[in-house]
């Protein structure tokens, strides 16, 4: 089980089921066995930097799939999650990058759209591609990869193209 106290078992486990994701065998009984849920409940505990960015890790994986995506989507806290990862900055680059990820493939299905742009999802992404034109900004280039791939995603509907 993935606890929050930021044990050496607690980053085992997250990391353990952020490898599990990668590979779509496992997803069925990854989602079956309810780890989705658990996963965002995790994300709601102090938990260290290490364990929310493997729990994103698998998260982006698994939100590759429009079904778990959609699972994501439904529980009403996700998004603010998500968000509050993103807005804190690069203090947590590898956090941020993967919350990220999970936005660019949430935004690859059309039905998530709306609550994405609803919520703003393009503000913090303009803040990474400001901070990638200032050569003196540190920024990561995996995170304005997955954040033009988000713009990108979101604007394969033409209904999104005024929010954007």
């Amino acid at each position: 089980t993935l606890c929050a106290d930021g044990t050496h078992v607690s980053k085992l486990a997250s990391c353990a089921l952020a490898n599990l994701s990668e590979l779509s065998e496992n997803l069925e009984l990854i989602v079956g066995s309810g780890l989705i849920e658990l996963s965002l409940k995790l994300l709601q505990m102090p938990c260290s930097q290490e364990v929310r960015s493997e729990t994103f890790r698998a998260l982006g994986n698994l939100s590759a799939c429009p079904e778990n995506g959609e699972i994501m989507m439904k529980n009403e806290s996700f998004l603010r999650i998500v968000f509050t990862v993103v807005k804190e900055g690069h203090s947590h680059c590898e956090s941020r990058r993967m919350a990220s990820l999970v936005f660019s493939n949430l935004a690859a299905n059309v039905k998530n759209h709306s609550p994405l742009l609803r919520n703003h999802v393009v503000d913090p992404l303009l803040e990474d591609f400001r901070a990638a034109l200032d050569e003196k900004d540190l920024y990561d280039n995996e995170t304005v990869q997955f954040g033009l791939l988000t713009i990108a995603n979101l604007s394969s509907c033409h209904l999104s193209h005024p929010l954007i």
